[in-house]
């Protein structure tokens, strides 16, 4: 009889450590690993190579035949003028002329836009034809010159444009490099959010895991603008003297910055 009651019990302790392991194992299985997202932002600087000089050759007259002459007069005189100047490097952007008849709208002078859009509404008078053609003076590797030198070959240019009759729409310096820029500010705002990350788990005595999900959020417009306009005429250039910025260690006429936001999800982990 008291064997029979110990093999009870054994059968019953042994029911039991089974259960016990398998509902150990059970629990075991459904944890799911900790998470933590974070935001994270970088910039990277790069110095403008390039120096563009926008400007606008016109001709108007009250006939088609005399407005065209004008306008080929001015471009002839332009670009002797900027071919004066003798820059190795200088290219001109020619984009042809828009024409369009002059027009009064209740007694206002219309003006052709470069884009082509002349003044529309009632009461118009036609007063002639007009031809617009704008010219773009670009000046590469300016990233090879000293300061002082790009000042005085914009100033230059910007006094021949003047000298033309050129209106000037504005002087932009950029950059060729900017993609290769956007992928350094990604890593460092990447970098910078794992630093986040591990700071937010030290806090919860947990470490940070594999990276589960990355997602680029930088705005589509105005933290990565790769022009930087500077100047409106020859009268204004004295202004650039003083865009001299320190930036990463390089001396430059504007650093353009260029932004990058992620959010990066990790895995999170027990700490040791």
């Amino acid at each position: 009889m008291g064997r029979a009651i110990l093999r009870l019990v054994q059968a019953a302790l042994g029911c039991l450590l089974v259960c016990g392991a398998g509902s150990s194992g059970s629990l075991r299985s459904s944890e799911t690993p900790g998470k933590i997202t974070v935001e994270g932002a970088g910039t990277a600087l790069v110095k403008p190579d390039v120096a563009e000089v926008r400007t606008t050759l016109s001709g108007s007259a009250n006939l088609a035949s005399e407005a065209e002459k004008k306008y080929r007069d001015h471009r002839r005189r332009a670009l002797e003028l900027l071919h004066q100047l003798k820059f190795r490097e200088m290219a001109i952007e020619e984009r042809g002329p828009a024409i369009a008849p002059s027009v009064a709208v209740n007694g206002q002078q219309g003006f052709v836009m470069w884009n082509n859009v002349v003044v529309q509404g009632g009461n118009q008078q036609s007063t002639g034809f007009n031809f617009v053609e704008p010219l773009v003076i670009r000046l590469p590797s300016i990233d090879r010159m000293k300061d002082g030198e790009v000042i005085g070959d914009v100033v230059k240019i910007l006094d021949a444009a003047k000298d033309a009759g050129m209106p000037v729409a504005g002087v932009q310096f950029k950059s060729t490099r900017m993609e290769a820029s956007r992928i350094a500010a990604i890593r460092a705002a990447v970098e910078a959010a794992h630093q986040k990350a591990e700071l937010l788990a030290s806090l919860s005595h947990a470490r940070v895991g594999p990276v589960l999900s990355i997602q680029e959020t930088t705005p589509a417009a105005g933290g990565n603008d790769n022009a930087q306009p500077q100047v409106a005429d020859a009268d204004e250039a004295v202004a650039l003297a003083n865009l001299n910025i320190q930036a990463a260690g390089m001396s430059r006429l504007s650093a353009i910055v260029v932004r990058a936001t992620v959010n990066v999800e990790f895995a999170l982990e027990r700490g040791k």
